[in-house]
């Protein structure tokens, strides 16, 4: 005769795409449910929430990145062989200037202005290019190596003094360091290595008395996730079971059971609890309130770990995109747009390429397209001398 099956302590509502139950509840019976029992069916909803908000960040992060890999990086190399054939022209136009084409001193240095341009933008890319350091040392006044190591010497002087204000400068030594990225790299390290050889700060009472309760709140949430775990590895050993199929299917179970443990993934481990009736009739109701604080206690920080996963998730995205997320929230759409976006710029740049490349190599066009360069650095460089005045003004209001 068939055993009764006794009603399940919860009742299924949805479930997980891993198959998962995250729609369980506490039911309620005769009296209304308590703040906490209250809590602990809010904490399952907002898991299986972001537990689902978490899997379709995973996915979209892996589309974007695609996307932006093939739609925009793979399409800046084109982009990049136009700078330098541009970078090219403009050098045959200022060493041996067309017939029809008179090389005032203004245009001369509007298309060497441009040309040093093109080329320290391609350098950013490729700043060993070999080519591309001639092609600049012939048309600047400073070599390009000389250019890098003032910009190196710069660079090393900012991050001493951070790094001084920060640590002292007894911690700073540049000796032998190659740029500021290693500078911080030793600073950080001989900071890290002093700390830890000496001896820890002595707590006073206030702060002993504090962390002596959260150790013994963190061990009391793991009693209750080590009580459940060894209820569950009791009675699913597979090196208990003869069955070779009743076996197998043991084995797959006590992965999962190791899993969630090793998560401190408490709903899971009672799902498996329910899967294997080791939960009987009794409700959740009759589990007493200090027990179930502790599990809703476990369950705000498994809440808190999937949040702080999506949140990575989003700022690798914004990393990757050099977007500063301002906004309050932020989705796959707005990434999208910025993919958009920066597809839109680089085929305006493209065709601006190939007009300004097609246009100086036309004798009709020549002279228009140049002056048009002209005309552009010449606003550069009015605005270069706006942002001069203006930074000139603020650090006299400020005193720097």
């Amino acid at each position: 005769m068939t055993k009764p099956q006794q009603e399940s302590l919860f009742a299924f509502e949805m479930q997980h795409p891993s198959g998962e139950s995250t729609g369980l509840r506490i039911r309620p019976t005769v009296a209304h449910l308590s703040a906490a029992q209250k809590k602990f069916n809010l904490l399952l909803e907002q898991i299986a929430a972001a537990r689902i908000a978490l899997e379709t960040w995973t996915a979209e992060t892996q589309r974007l990145r695609e996307r932006h890999l093939l739609e925009v990086i793979a399409q800046a190399k084109p982009l990049q062989a136009l700078q330098l054939a541009l970078a090219l022209q403009l050098e045959v136009l200022l060493l041996s200037p067309p017939s029809g084409l008179k090389m005032t001193v203004r245009r001369k240095n509007a298309l060497t202005d441009y040309l040093l341009q093109l080329v320290c933008t391609l350098l950013e890319n490729d700043p060993d290019n070999a080519e591309l350091h001639a092609l600049h040392d012939r048309h600047s006044e400073d070599d390009f190596a000389s250019i890098r190591e003032e910009e190196r010497e710069m660079e090393l002087e900012i991050a001493e003094a951070m790094l001084s204000n920060l640590y002292g400068d007894d911690m700073v030594d540049t000796v032998g360091v190659a740029d500021a990225e290693e500078l911080f790299q030793r600073t950080h390290e001989r900071f890290a290595q002093q700390q830890s050889s000496e001896p820890p700060r002595k707590r006073n009472k206030r702060e002993q008395a504090s962390d002596a309760r959260r150790k013994a709140e963190a061990d009391t949430l793991m009693q209750s996730l080590r009580e459940i775990y060894r209820k569950l590895v009791s009675s699913l050993h597979p090196d208990r079971e003869s069955d070779v199929d009743v076996r197998a299917q043991k084995t797959e179970l006590m992965q999962r059971i190791n899993i969630a443990y090793q998560n401190k993934d408490l709903l899971a481990l009672l799902t498996l609890q329910m899967e294997v009736e080791q939960i009987n009739s009794a409700s959740l109701g009759d589990v007493p309130e200090p027990r179930l604080a502790q599990y809703n206690q476990i369950l705000r920080e498994q809440l808190d770990t999937l949040k702080a996963q999506q949140q990575a998730l989003v700022q690798t995205l914004l990393e990757v995109f050099e977007s500063n997320g301002n906004r309050r929230t932020v989705s796959a759409k707005d990434f999208d747009r910025v993919i958009n976006a920066q597809k839109k710029q680089l085929h305006s740049q493209t065709l601006h390429l190939d007009r300004t490349i097609a246009e100086l190599k036309d004798p009709v066009r020549r002279i228009r397209s140049v002056d048009q360069i002209v005309a552009a650095i010449a606003e550069q460089e009015k605005m270069a001398r706006m942002q001069e005045r203006e930074e000139a003004r603020m650090a006299r209001y400020f005193g720097f």
